[in-house]
């Protein structure tokens, strides 16, 4: 399954995922839901590194980050291939978004896997 596949399988089985970003190692959006990735991709990528320097003082690592809003939130899960970030809807559960997004980023992990 290709990234681009797989952004539309979590799409199809999460409907509170309003828009889901790729990003590697670098912070750089490799894949996403959205017509313009990078814009989505940036914020995405400050949230993330604002949360990893906070985890870091405190001696720990982020792997996961919630953030919400009045309108959704933000969710974002750590994995082989980066970090997955996905603006959701309001009522969306914290469990079931990190399951899907963990989900997603496994058979990402699998996928890279089969070509290395």
């Amino acid at each position: 399954m290709d990234v681009a596949a797989a952004l539309a399988e979590l799409r199809e089985v999460a409907p509170h995922v309003r828009a889901a970003v790729l990003l590697d190692d670098s912070g750089e959006a490799i894949a996403s839901t959205v017509a313009q990735p990078a814009e989505l991709g940036r914020a995405a990528r400050e949230l993330i590194v604002a949360a990893d320097e906070l985890r870091r003082s405190q001696g720990r690592t982020l792997v996961r980050l919630r953030v919400l809003t009045r309108d959704g939130g933000v969710y974002a899960a750590r994995g082989e291939r980066g970090w997955l970030a996905a603006a959701v809807a309001t009522a969306a559960a914290e469990t079931l978004v990190f399951y899907d997004l963990d989900n997603c980023l496994r058979a990402l992990a699998q996928t890279a896997g089969a070509t290395a």
